[in-house]
C-alpha cells in the first residue's frame, strides 16, 4: 500500500523525464514507510488439538473350560484361574 501511494504522489510532483524518476523515487520511499510504519507482525501462540479414533484388540483369557471325571462320571466347570494338571474336589459322602 505504501508503494502505491508513494508512486502516485511522485508521480504528481515530477514534470517531463523528472516525472518517472520521482514516480520510481515514490514508489521506492512508499514501500519503506509503509513497512516501517507496519512493523514486524505480532506473534501469536494457538493451542491446537488433533483426535483420533484408535481400535485396539488384544486376546485375554477370560476363564478355563475344565472337563473332569470322578467316580466314572464327567463333569465340566469353568474356572477363573489354571488349574494345572490336577483339581481339588469337596466330596461329601451320601447316605445309602
Amino acid at each position: 500500500m505504501g508503494a502505491i501511494a508513494g508512486g502516485v504522489l511522485g508521480n504528481q510532483i515530477g514534470g517531463g523525464s523528472g516525472k518517472a524518476a520521482a514516480t520510481a523515487l515514490g514508489i521506492f520511499g512508499g514501500a519503506i514507510l509503509g513497512n516501517n510504519i507496519e512493523g514486524a507482525p505480532t506473534t501469536q501462540t494457538q493451542t491446537v488439538q488433533n483426535c483420533m479414533t484408535q481400535n485396539v484388540f488384544e486376546n485375554r483369557v477370560m476363564g478355563y473350560n475344565v472337563t473332569y471325571e470322578f467316580n466314572g462320571k464327567q463333569y465340566n466347570v469353568q474356572l477363573p484361574r489354571d488349574p494345572g494338571p490336577t483339581i481339588k474336589l469337596n466330596v461329601t459322602p451320601a447316605p445309602y
